[in-house]
């Protein structure tokens, strides 16, 4: 499928490409993060300011994409990898119908977003967008009728991308990480 924002291609990939989608950058500097409060009374995703760090997803090499197919039978995963001619610009690994992946929560019809990524000199020009696209479409091509995602409080943009995306938030899981990692995990939700 080609998309207008950058003339992009989508294609489907197995896990043996999971390293080279690792390859795109994934930190961020945290300078804010939501307030909680806001987010349960009124669903509004307001800021507050946190005292700026480095966010990096592949900090821990156990959660690197490459290593994904090391901790689970990866036969339900796909990798949706977006190329703007033959450069490798973005991507989103999906899983469904894995027992092993808790977050599935045994459902044969959700599908999770696991990772998704886009290279930063291609951010805000539609790769995520058709991404999330992408992802819609082949969840409901395997039966699935609705598609998650995680994310954490301190990724304010993440957030406001899935929430203008049409994802809801479902779930505020403020002990997900245990009482050494400072953050809050979030789960969107959107119906297929």
């Amino acid at each position: 499928m080609s998309y207008d924002a950058v003339q992009l291609q989508i294609r489907e990939e197995g896990p043996t490409n999971f390293a080279d989608h690792g390859q795109i950058p994934i930190s961020f500097e945290a300078k804010s993060r939501l307030d909680l409060d806001a987010l349960r009374r009124h669903g509004r995703l307001e800021e507050m300011p946190m005292p700026p760090r480095l966010k990096d997803y592949d900090a821990n090499e156990e959660d690197r994409p490459a290593a994904l197919p090391e901790r689970f039978d990866c036969t339900n995963w796909v990798l949706l990898a977006a190329f703007a001619g033959a450069t490798r610009v973005g991507g989103a690994i999906l899983v469904r119908d894995c027992l092993e992946f808790e977050l599935l929560e045994g459902r044969p019809d959700l599908a999770h977003v696991v990772d998704i990524r886009v290279k930063p000199s291609f951010r805000g020009k539609g790769v995520g967008k058709a991404l999330v696209k992408a992802a819609m479409k082949w969840a409901s091509a395997k039966g699935c009728t609705e598609l998650r995602v995680e994310t954490q409080d301190i990724n304010v943009d993440a957030c406001r991308f899935y929430a203008a995306c049409g994802f809801h938030l479902l779930s505020i899981n403020e002990n997900a990480y245990g009482p050494s990692l400072d953050e809050v995990q979030l789960i969107w939700q959107l119906q297929l």
